[in-house]
């Protein structure tokens, strides 16, 4: 796809999926294929495995490649899929940009490396040689947990998005005047994409933002898709008493005990393929999982 109509389909609710284990740690490749067609079969438009949620950080450069393919066939252009290619290097990163361009991804998401770079250039240059490098899809992660020596810099962005492939960025640093920002003077040339809740994209929705990074959609994407309706008849009301009602008391404890570890436990409920997380996040203990089948029971998504 070119940049302009990469950037038109990047709309609604993006899922950030989970990589399913099985009980010895072993991904969980048929996992894989029959949550890709869960979340298609469920009306989820974009997908994005291999993120922050995907614990990408714990699976080998193999096990990302067999990944990244087993997602794209499942959902074998249904769905838009943006797979995580994020690395500690440049290099490394762009093997598997140029990996993911070669199987049929539509997208990558790639944030900054995260163990050392050279500041906002440093930044920079490492988005320009993926650019320069693949014709791929790129949408920057900008992660605040990861981008700690570089200040939030519009000028940094004014660059990054001018760059020939950039068709987006995930705004996550919940900074929302940043997030105001990037919408208003850049959302012309890129899909400026809200991170991880309704909350958060309300906000972005406001002023133009185009899409967002699902929070329960993992497990409940009708949730996620009628907040969408909302907002897209102007019933904004409503679509606030989802995030009080809903979202919000399942945060609540979901964070309290880690997101990953929360979001895992909570698929299962729901008999979804998930397993285990992979150290160094470990899984919840059974008064952990107890509680928060109780508040999905409360919030009227599972029956008791």
């Amino acid at each position: 796809m070119i940049k302009g109509e990469l950037k038109e389909r990047l709309k609604g609710t993006i899922v950030p999926m989970p990589t399913p284990f099985k009980e010895n740690f072993e991904v969980d490749y048929e996992g894989i294929r029959r949550y890709t067609r869960f979340l298609i079969d469920n009306g989820i438009k974009v997908i994005s495995p291999l993120g922050s949620t995907g614990q990408f950080d714990a699976l080998t450069m193999e096990e990302r490649k067999k990944v990244m393919k087993t997602v794209v066939e499942e959902a074998n252009h249904e769905a838009v899929v943006i797979v995580g290619a994020g690395h500690t290097g440049t290099s490394i990163s762009n093997q598997l940009v140029h990996y993911a361009e070669e199987i049929g991804a539509d997208a990558v998401l790639v944030c900054p490396p995260y163990y050392q770079y050279s500041g906002a250039e440093g930044i920079y240059q490492h988005y320009k040689t993926l650019s320069d490098n693949n014709s791929i899809g790129i949408v920057v992660y900008n992660n605040k947990a990861v981008i700690q020596s570089a200040p939030l810099d519009l000028s940094l962005y004014d660059k990054i998005t001018a760059l020939e492939n950039v068709v987006g960025v995930k705004e996550a640093s919940g900074d929302y005047n940043f997030y105001y920002n990037l919408q208003t003077k850049f959302g012309d040339r890129v899909a400026i994409i809200g991170g991880g809740s309704m909350r958060h994209y309300l906000w972005g929705y406001m002023w133009g933002s185009p899409a967002y990074f699902a929070s329960v959609g993992n497990f409940v994407p009708q949730v996620e898709i009628e907040f969408c309706d909302f907002l897209a008849r102007g019933e904004i009301d409503k679509a606030k008493e989802i995030v009080v009602n809903l979202e919000q008391p399942f945060f609540e404890v979901a964070v309290k005990f880690g997101w990953q570890e929360s979001l895992k436990a909570t698929m299962e409920l729901f008999g979804l393929p998930a397993g285990p997380p992979r150290l160094p996040l470990v899984p919840l203990s059974e008064e952990e999982k107890e509680e928060l089948r109780k508040v999905v029971v409360r919030l009227g998504w599972l029956k008791k």
